[in-house]
């Protein structure tokens, strides 16, 4: 609190007394008697205490501009001072700001993701957190629970009509759809719900009436973001604007406000109404069935906005009382229903294993601060030193210890400023390869600088400056100016040893333990790539020709694609099969005579396919026992079943007559063994059967052709151009579908590395500083010891020596908290113990490794003082 002098109070008495006196004066000259003129000038100036307390206010104020100016000004020299000071060393300037540079930048890459993943609300969004997101998981048996996030058009229309919600709606996930100039757009089908509960403003037109949002009515009409209509339609008027999407043209009804795409991570570009929605279809016994009443078809999502937050435990109840009611009626698993959030974004887009890497990288980015914030502070320490005599000199002359540590903090402060200006371009690279890495097929896009963004910097360059600032300029106040000025140099005392010695172990345990976990990782991948999947990934390209729901029953797409790709040069080998050997596949009821091994539940149950004679063949997988398909199987049902469903079902061996009854067939005799296969190493291998394609079974579906690795894309190219374009079909190389499998993991094990190795080259200058710095204190003592006799390589053992006794004092805190680190790691583990000894040991070596060769340097330069000059300082 600003506080007045006593000679200002006394300042502020007489000048109303001086008043009065001038008032009374002047009445008396009127004619009036002292006494009336005195009451007279009292009553005109008003309340004498009210008064004084005013002029006392504005003194004050006053006082508290002047006092902020010259704060102001006196940092504002401080600032001039330490910008010339550090133009006259650049190196050192370079280097602190370099070090800050990165660890600010590489935290606010780290923000910049993650704000955009789990904190920021959709833009254009009215009230976020009201909004929530259904889900439900339902557990069959003692299978892992699954979880839904989409729905039927038949459970939506149930939770829709729950009463649980003020407003709800009903929508697609984005999908990509092409245009006439050879690009696409990502479209959503919504119901007419779906704008105002969002509370989103239309900029122009209008969204969806009842009668456009409700299946089936079809009227072709759309309404489009700011973007698109700027990009793709010109920002023509709105009157009798149309776009061509796919095969329709669509009347353009409204115009989102600017920034809306919608709720997801990736922008949505066009919303229709599910009036003109084509989803898909289904076929029973002949008649065709609409998408809006198949249960089966599970496409949509469900939104609602709560009265408040502390409804959504009523809201939840109701939802799955109304879904309960559904699943009792249709004979199905009860599911749990839950509300989530939108916040994180992106729903099923943003999984659980991109949300754990950015939680697990939010720490080892902090991690990776401190280091360079340990690191600034002993390269200021090392400025300090030499600095001493004008430190000691400014003492001397009556500068006080307070003035010269803020000094030396805003030289602090000025070298954090510049490092974060440095880290906001290096962080915008960085966050964008960082975007890459995690999402790899994510569109959205996060602004270079934003107001979230620079603030998290600035706080956060403050912070550092400061942390990194405040023990150098203690320490450097701290010492006797007379001892100072006598020696030449500012001795540096116990306390401060021991500081400068807690900081590099303190370097030196974080460093290794971010070494250890990405030493972890790298184990848990190497040990995911020699897992045998089951079949060869290389050159394998998987179509499913048109869209699942609208292909024909006989299949003859399917076999008019395969042909087409046998006629071709450079096709290696054409399967056709039923349903793709991946994902989600069909379960039937089935029974093995003999066997008394039964299924947990109806997901445990084999999985069937019908496969063309090629198929063992195209997918490279190995045949245990028998034999597998020929062209001449057909006449006499047969199967070939995978390891898994032979050893459930008859143990160690395949007993003679081993058949597999299905319900209304005969029993299919079994006539081989296959190996496992699966989608991803860490998968558990489902039990399959196969039937020939040629016995009638199903209709094929799906292409798979073989070539080599390096023709995958152009055989991708090729087999759209033999489709039309329209269903799109789903082809793609079987290899990216694994990379994508194993993203996490490669992700995480990249990242880990790559901050382990920064954290290891601060750790490496941390410990360069601290060496130097105490080599230079120690000109003196060597000196003796050289003048004593003391040898070169006695000088380097002597401060090798003690540098690898605080190192492996860092080292052995580091494996405890490498440790901690492997445990948070676990879930990205596989096949790997958290506390693997190689891992460990590799880490222990590269920072053994590393620290030794930051010590050299120093050392060197000592062992060659000369003993003559050392003793003429001293």
């Amino acid at each position: 609190m600003t506080r007045l002098p006593p000679d200002r109070h006394r300042e502020i008495d007489e000048e109303i007394e001086a008043h009065l006196v001038a008032r009374i004066d002047h009445l008396v000259a009127q004619g009036m008697s002292p006494e009336a003129a005195r009451e007279e000038a009292a009553r005109r100036f008003g309340d004498l205490d009210a008064g004084r307390a005013a002029l006392h206010r504005l003194a004050i104020d006053e006082r508290r501009r002047l006092d902020l100016r010259e704060r102001l000004s006196s940092v504002a020299q401080d600032v001039r001072y330490v910008g010339r000071s550090l133009l006259q060393h650049p190196a050192f300037a370079l280097g602190v700001i370099a070090t800050f540079a990165l660890g600010l930048g590489i935290n606010t890459a780290v923000f910049r993701v993650a704000d955009r993943v789990l904190f920021r609300p959709p833009a254009g969004v009215a009230d976020a957190h009201e909004l929530r997101r259904l889900e439900t998981t339902v557990q069959f048996g003692s299978s892992e629970p699954m979880r839904a996030t989409v729905f039927s058009y038949p459970d939506a229309a149930a939770a829709i009509g729950a009463a649980a919600f003020t407003q709800v709606s009903a929508s697609s996930a984005p999908r990509s759809m092409p245009l006439p100039n050879g690009r696409e757009a990502w479209v959503s089908a919504v119901d007419a719900a779906f704008f105002p509960m969002l509370g989103t403003g239309i900029a122009a037109g209008r969204g969806f009436d009842a009668t456009e949002g409700e299946p089936g009515s079809g009227r072709a009409v759309c309404v489009v973001s700011h973007a698109f209509w700027t990009r793709e339609l010109g920002s023509r008027p709105l009157a009798d604007l149309s776009a061509t999407i796919g095969t329709l043209t669509y009347a353009v009804i409204g115009i989102t406000a600017p920034g809306f795409t919608g709720i997801d991570l990736d922008p949505t570009d066009v919303w229709i109404p599910f009036g003109i929605a084509a989803l898909g279809r289904g076929e029973v016994n002949g008649v065709e069935i609409p998408w809006y009443r198949l249960d089966n078809l599970r496409s949509l999502r469900v939104i609602g906005r709560l009265p408040s937050p502390g409804a959504a435990p009523a809201a939840t109840e109701r939802v799955g009382a109304a879904l309960a009611a559904r699943d009792a009626s249709e004979s199905r698993p009860e599911r749990q229903a839950e509300l989530i959030p939108i916040v994180p974004a992106g729903g099923a887009a943003v999984n659980q294993q991109s949300q754990r890497i950015l939680g697990r990288l939010t720490i080892v980015a902090a991690i990776v601060l401190v280091i360079a914030s340990a690191n600034a502070m002993h390269l200021l320490l090392a400025r300090g030193l030499r600095r001493q005599r004008e430190i000691a000199t400014r003492l001397a002359v009556g500068a006080s210890r307070a003035r010269i540590a803020r000094l030396l903090l805003v030289e602090s402060l000025v070298l954090a400023a510049a490092g974060a200006g440095a880290a906001a371009l290096f962080g915008a690279w960085t966050s964008d390869a960082l975007q890459r890495l995690i999402f790899p097929d994510g569109r959205w896009t996060t602004a270079w600088l934003d107001a979230r963004t620079s603030i998290f910097t600035a706080v956060l360059a403050l912070a550092a400056g400061v942390a990194a600032g405040l023990v150098p300029a203690w320490q450097s106040t701290a010492s006797d100016v007379v001892s100072a000025l006598k020696a030449g140099r500012l001795q540096s005392n116990r306390r401060a040893r021991r500081t400068r010695s807690g900081l590099l172990i303190a370097q030196t345990a974080m460093s290794l333990a971010l070494l250890a976990a990405s030493g972890l990782l790298v184990r848990s991948l190497l040990q995911l790539n020699a897992v045998e999947l089951g079949f060869d990934s290389r050159g394998l390209v998987m179509a499913t020709v048109g869209d699942a729901v609208n292909l024909r029953g006989d299949g003859r797409d399917a076999r008019a694609l395969a042909e087409r790709l046998r006629a071709g040069e450079q096709i290696g080998e054409v399967a056709l099969t039923s349903s793709a050997p991946f994902g989600a596949q069909s379960r039937t009821s089935m029974s093995v005579p003999g066997s008394s091994y039964q299924p947990d539940s109806q997901l445990d149950a084999p999985m069937t396919m019908a496969v063309s004679p090629e198929f063992f063949q195209v997918m490279r997988t190995p045949v245990l026992e028998g034999r597998t398909f020929s062209p001449a199987d057909g006449a006499e049902p047969v199967v070939v079943v995978n390891a898994s469903m032979a050893r459930n079902y008859w143990g160690p061996s395949l007993p003679p007559g081993a058949c597999v009854l299905v319900h209304g067939k005969p029993c299919a005799r079994v006539i081989g063994v296959v190996a496992d296969f699966k989608e991803a190493p860490g998968d558990k291998a489902p039990m399959r059967f196969f039937v020939p394609l040629e016995s009638g079974w199903n209709a094929p579906r799906v292409v798979l052709a073989r070539v080599d690795a390096a023709a995958a894309p152009a055989l991708v190219a090729r087999i759209k151009a033999l489709l039309p374009p329209t269903p799109r079909p789903s082809i793609e190389v079987v290899s990216d579908r694994l990379a994508r499998a194993l993203r996490p993991w490669r992700t995480s094990t990249q990242l880990f590395v790559a901050l382990g190795a920064v954290a290891l080259a601060l750790a490496c200058i941390g410990i360069y500083s601290v060496m130097s710095y105490g080599a230079s204190e120690r000109v003196q003592e060597v000196g003796v010891r050289i003048a004593l006799g003391a040898t070169a390589s006695d000088v380097r053992r002597l401060l090798v020596g003690e540098g690898l006794r605080l190192t492996l004092v860092g080292a052995v805190l580091g494996l405890g908290a490498a440790v901690v680190v492997g445990r948070l790691l676990e879930s990205l583990l596989f096949a790997v113990s958290p506390f693997d000894p190689w891992a460990y040991a590799l880490a222990l070596v590269a920072m053994l490794v590393a620290a030794l060769t930051a010590m050299l340097p120093p050392s060197l330069r000592a062992s060659r003082t000369d003993a003559v000059v050392a003793l003429r300082q001293e």
